[in-house]
């Protein structure tokens, strides 16, 4: 039984139920991944992962077949690219990119792209 609550007594499954009902838990799996993110105090950090998720279906085909999202820390972004050709085309649209991602995400999070 957790530690934080009073009733130490074994509960059903049934109980648990009627314990959420008359609590209102009755919340989303990502509403309480949110919060418990939140209160882990790793929200900042899931919101920044968010744009290596993202990278595919965002730069679209073209750009996701010559490149891959690695890591984000930071706020910067790190890029693997195919070649150098490509590394100094993407180096121009850096700051495109970057809008774009940020606008999906809701977030200005990535600061600066690095690709390599």
């Amino acid at each position: 039984m957790h530690k934080g609550f009073k009733n130490k007594r074994n509960l059903s499954c049934r109980d648990w139920e009627k314990t959420a009902e008359r609590h209102n838990l009755d919340i989303s799996l990502g509403d309480a991944l949110s919060r418990l993110f939140l209160a882990l105090g790793l929200e900042a950090q899931l919101t920044e992962q968010k744009a290596v998720f993202i990278w595919k279906d965002t730069v679209g085909a073209q750009i996701a077949s010559i490149s891959e999202a690695l890591t984000i820390k930071n706020g910067i972004l790190k890029v693997s690219v195919q070649n150098q050709a490509w590394r100094n085309e993407l180096s121009y649209l850096e700051a495109e990119i970057r809008s774009k991602l940020n606008a999906v995400i809701g977030s200005n999070v990535v600061k600066r792209i690095k690709f390599s």
